[in-house]
């Protein structure tokens, strides 16, 4: 018995449910930090250094957003 053969993506994998070929725009500006995703920044001693400085510096931050990955710049300038 043979395993199917799975065909492989055609796009990054976090573009892939969009259903449509995704911009050069979208290529490089989504899903970049991937440190975003929680209280502790790094997978390093939860009291260490770094982790320490983005609680602090963007986790106690001012400014907020519920999704930063969700911004788009408007004009998608490609720098």
């Amino acid at each position: 018995m043979s395993e199917p053969t799975l065909s492989p993506l055609k796009t990054w994998s976090h573009l892939a449910e969009q259903r449509r070929r995704p911009s050069e725009y979208e290529i490089v500006s989504t899903n970049l930090h991937w440190h975003t995703r929680g209280d502790q920044a790094f997978d390093i001693d939860d009291k260490g250094f770094m982790n320490e400085w983005y609680r602090e510096y963007r986790n106690e931050s001012p400014i907020t957003h519920e999704n930063w990955d969700s911004f788009r710049d408007p004009d998608e300038m490609i720098y």
